[in-house]
């Protein structure tokens, strides 16, 4: 699923998201539950999500994770926002094997007001920590990570989402990509 950064509002958010992977990613369809508590300058999110493969009778992999986003820069009249956003998310590919991933990124948000929807353009470049610890050995990696996107805020607390995610992993070949489509609702 992408990883979205593009700052966050006072009150609580409802999500949802559906993403589409490529063969690095794990060729698959994932879907996203999440809820976001946002304070002054600071917002948590807790999230659950599931990953179908793209073989018949394949198990779903499900996901937990949360994440902090701290608002450095921006406010209610200004339309740029700079958010630096750290999470976890962990699961269980198969069985006595476990997978951590952490980023770590900055999220750079324009805002266009228009008279029923606000445009808000985003993106956000990180690093992604990753731990695979299996029956036999555990390896880590960091690489780095890119994700931007469209958010359409309406007046009632509906959004609607457009997000693109891609990792820049060291193996040959190897460039995880994810495109996401969501809704979320907003209550202040």
């Amino acid at each position: 699923m992408p990883v979205m950064n593009f700052g966050f509002s006072r009150g609580f958010t409802l999500g949802s998201m559906v993403g589409f992977n490529n063969a690095a990613a794990g060729d698959g369809t994932g879907f996203l539950v999440s809820g976001t508590a946002g304070f002054r300058r600071i917002a948590f999110s807790g999230l659950v999500s599931g990953l179908s493969g793209s073989a018949p009778g394949a198990k779903t992999l499900v996901a937990k994770g949360g994440t902090l986003a701290v608002k450095l820069a921006g406010g209610p009249l200004v339309p740029v926002s700079i958010t630096l956003l750290t999470g976890a998310g962990y699961y269980a590919p198969v069985s006595g094997t476990t997978s951590w991933r952490v980023p770590v990124g900055l999220g750079i948000s324009w805002t266009i007001p228009q008279p029923v929807v606000a445009l808000k353009l985003w993106a956000s470049p990180r690093l992604d920590y990753t731990r695979v610890r299996g029956p036999v050995r555990t390896t880590t990696g960091t690489d780095f990570g890119l994700s931007g996107g469209v958010n359409l805020g309406f007046l009632n607390g509906l959004s609607l989402d457009v997000a693109v995610d891609r990792r820049f992993s060291s193996g040959p070949g190897a460039k995880p990509t994810s495109f996401g489509l969501g809704a979320s609702y907003h209550v202040k």
